[in-house]
């Protein structure tokens, strides 16, 4: 009998616990790592993620955009100008990570600090590989967005 009541019992599952939208919306800082050492630098950005709102519309225009990719990457193998898809897929990976980014902190380049704008976000994420793969990497890691998590580092 006991072993059947053991059976019963089931651990409670919260599913409101699991909210990765606010802090989402709210954005994490993600601190860059030396792409030697593997090492935390002191460059910071504070980024939106993969549920926010932004995320979220940049998705559904990219929706929208998927006709023209296709248009583009046909001409591209046809020899007929176009697109190449990698030159693409690293202007949408450029325009997501410039919807999503919200502030920086110690971003320097060619040893002047940047201020914090669209334009040089753009600078940064199309002429970085090693800032925007990282950025890119941790902004579809969901565990960061989720408040108490070791991965989580708010704005607050």
């Amino acid at each position: 009998m006991a072993k059947q009541e053991e059976k019963k019992k089931v651990e409670m599952f919260d599913l409101g616990a699991f909210d990765s939208v606010t802090l989402s919306n709210k954005g994490v800082w993600i601190t860059i790592l030396h792409p030697l050492t593997g090492e935390e630098t002191t460059t910071r950005f504070l980024m939106l993620g993969p549920d926010s709102d932004a995320y979220v519309a940049w998705q559904d225009e990219q929706s929208k955009k998927s006709q023209e990719f296709l248009v583009q990457s046909l001409a591209q193998r046809k020899g007929k100008g176009g697109k190449k898809p990698a030159d693409l897929e690293l202007a949408s990976n450029v325009d997501l990570l410039c919807e999503l980014i919200q502030g920086w902190e110690n971003a320097y380049w060619n040893g002047e600090e940047l201020t914090f704008n669209k334009d040089n976000a753009k600078k940064i994420f199309t002429n970085n590989v090693v800032v925007r793969q990282q950025l890119l990497r941790d902004i579809e890691d969901r565990e960061r967005f989720f408040t108490g998590t070791s991965k989580s580092s708010p704005t607050a």
